[in-house]
């Protein structure tokens, strides 16, 4: 076998002659003109060929740096500012269409980030490929022959890489190389999730918008200050005060409730508004606006009074029918009561009258957006059950007696104030849901909202809201069923529905304060939609409608991300092409110059002939007990005692490499 290996490789042992004079060296070559006049191998490239191949070196490395200054702008650029996809609207694209342009988006993305890396990817390649001789050239006593096959099988995987850096047989430029890698597949993942596509609102031109205005004496006629009247509000206030209140009741039904810029209202003490709305406007439409609001801070609470004694109507009840009591409440407020409005009542819950509000001090009217509830329970003689079934608990409350000839009427009075001011605000339309938006401090007040007119407003409009919607209680109590669930709570109305004929009262406590001034708000929202929509009047005012558009979409800390690693990508890219061993790669020409004069090729090919697996070299020995598989275990064996010898690399004077095995 040794002289058959001789007789192939040339050599006798011992010996290191060249078997095959066709393989000498480059350097014994001489550059000879063919009789065709073709030119020779192996000359050196033309001065003209080496220019390109700079210059396509330089353009690959700076395809890196290139590319990410471009996406990464263009993402930030697309996070700060709108950049429509195209001129064409999604109304005019089908849902298919735009999962297109979305798919689209994303594979011209891959690609972009794809060329970008395609430098760092050569760099790694680069690497990998010089690791075979770079990592000869730093161990001066060789690396064993198994890890250099790792290295240098173009196969050679992360797994593999893993190994090579774990057991510490690699260069720093190798685990750079791994880095880098792991870099690359993070930056492949992240930067192009970080540009998408959206469907969003555009604002389009400001335009004028024609929205609903309470002008000067369009609820109450205060022009005329001889001849004035406060008696009734204008015709068409007083017209569509039923109205107000079925719509009042209907939105209270279905449990709608007006939240705008508030998650909710949770206390007397939280804010809410009142906003006036366009005519015309699409249901579905998406617009802003600018225009005056009404800032409402409720608050609801059972109010005291001048009277300390009871009101006694006397004997003679038709000269007192014909009387106005007059009764100072808290906040400078008085009502105006007749007998005639109270010897009908037993038990009863009513709205009063804006017009019998006036104001203490002046004597003139000042509804002012107030509210008063009134309740009425007759406590002598004595109501039966068949009479009454339902009887008001007005324990603790601040109540006084009326007393007439035949009967004796407990009076307390609910007193409801919006506490509305006035100023400007910017009410954003999703589709027909309104909210909202902060309010820049410069903004001015538009004028479309009269200040006394709107507050004027805020208590006719619920005037008529206890005869709104149906009287199912009404067998019980002289008021709507909303007006007591508003007071009482909807769990005393729906039992009270629920009574049979019994000889046992039902007692309604009213409900915390807190919740009855939750419930007012709802109501005066609900109660001024249908006046605060152009009834009394309308105004231009600025606005903004917005259109579905397609436009680009950025997640800004993807985009950090992705940069950063995009950054480190670029600074390795630049240190490495300073790096020591650059082009000593693992190539076909390389190694054939490293081994001319070596025993390896010799050494290997004796080995294959002799029986040895080469790709085995290095791995252990497999269980079995069989005799097949105890001789693949001898061969096995074999293969690794030949991987665990060294492979050492000596270099000459003149930078000549020569490979030879330990």
């Amino acid at each position: 076998m040794a002289a058959h290996y001789a007789a192939i490789s040339g050599k006798e042992d011992g010996q290191n002659t060249t078997f095959m004079p066709d393989l000498l060296p480059y350097s014994s070559y001489r550059p000879q003109a063919s009789e065709e006049g073709s030119t020779p191998p192996f000359l050196p490239r033309p001065s003209r060929h080496r220019r390109q191949f700079e210059l396509l070196e330089l353009l690959k490395n700076v395809c890196l740096p290139m590319v990410a200054i471009a996406y990464f702008s263009f993402c930030y650029t697309v996070h700060n500012r709108i950049v429509p996809v195209s001129a064409a609207r999604p109304s005019s694209l089908g849902e298919l269409d735009q999962t297109t342009i979305k798919s689209a988006t994303t594979a011209i993305s891959i690609i972009v980030i794809g060329l970008g890396l395609f430098p760092i990817k050569s760099l790694i390649q680069d690497l990998r490929n010089e690791e075979f001789f770079r990592v000869l050239s730093s161990r001066p006593n060789g690396v064993p022959l198994s890890t250099v096959n790792i290295i240098s099988t173009a196969a050679a995987g992360n797994t593999d890489a893993v190994r090579a850096i774990t057991a510490r047989r690699s260069s720093s430029y190798f685990i750079i190389a791994f880095a880098a890698g792991l870099l690359t597949i993070v930056v492949t993942t992240l930067a192009p999730s970080a540009l998408s596509v959206a469907n969003v609102l555009v604002d389009g031109d400001v335009l004028a918008l024609t929205v609903g205005a309470i002008p000067a004496n369009s609820v109450l006629n205060v022009s005329d200050f001889e001849q004035i009247i406060f008696d009734v509000g204008q015709k068409t206030v007083e017209d569509n005060a039923p109205l107000a209140g079925n719509v009042a009741w209907a939105e209270w039904s279905l449990g709608a409730r007006y939240k705008y810029l508030n998650p909710g209202f949770n206390s007397s003490d939280e804010e809410m508004y009142i906003v006036p709305t366009p005519r015309g406007l699409p249901q579905n439409a998406y617009a802003r606006w600018i225009s005056d609001v009404l800032h409402l801070k409720p608050e609801c609470t059972w109010a005291n009074t001048n009277v300390s004694q009871g009101i006694n109507l006397g004997t003679n009840f038709t000269d007192a029918i014909s009387m106005q009591y007059t009764i100072e409440l808290d906040g400078g407020l008085s009502v105006q009561l007749s007998p005639a409005d109270i010897s009908v009542f037993k038990v009863a819950l009513t709205v009063l009258k804006p017009t019998n509000l006036i104001n203490t001090t002046t004597l003139d009217a000042a509804p002012a957006g107030t509210t008063v509830f009134a309740v009425y329970q007759q406590i002598s003689p004595t109501l039966s059950a068949i009479d009454a079934a339902v009887r008001f608990n007005l324990d603790g409350l601040p109540a006084f007696d009326v007393i007439a000839t035949d009967k004796t009427i407990r009076i307390a009075f609910l007193f409801c104030h919006p506490h509305a001011t006035i100023g400007p605000g910017i009410i954003r339309s999703e589709a027909g849901k309104l909210f909202m938006e902060p309010t820049p401090p410069r903004l001015r007040r538009h004028g479309n909202l009269h200040v006394a007119q709107s507050n004027f407003l805020l208590s006719f409009a619920m005037k008529s809201i206890d005869k709104a919607g149906p009287a199912q209680v009404g067998r019980y109590i002289a008021s709507s069923d909303m007006v007591a669930s508003i007071v009482f709570g909807t769990e005393n109305v729906d039992r009270a529905l629920n009574l049979t004929l019994t000889r046992d009262f039902h007692t309604w406590t009213p409900r915390p304060m807190d919740d009855i001034t939750r419930s007012y708000a709802s109501l005066l929202q609900s109660a001024t939609k249908e006046y605060m929509g152009g009834m009394l009047g309308t105004q231009n005012v600025p606005a903004r409608i917005a259109t579905p558009t397609l436009i680009f979409t950025s997640s800004l800390p993807l985009t950090i991300v992705a940069f950063v690693v995009f950054s480190l990508l670029c600074v390795l890219l630049a240190v490495a092409q300073f790096r020591k061993g650059k082009g000593d790669s693992f190539t076909f020409y390389s190694v054939a110059a490293a081994l001319e004069g070596s025993a390896i090729p010799g050494q290997f090919s004796r080995a294959k002939k002799e029986g040895i697996q080469l790709d085995q070299v290095g791995v252990g020995l497999r269980r079995g007990n069989s005799v097949h598989r105890k001789e693949e275990d001898y061969w096995q064996a074999e293969a690794a005692k030949l991987g665990a010898r060294p492979l050492l690399l000596e270099r000459d004077p003149v930078g000549g490499m020569r490979l030879h095995l330990g």
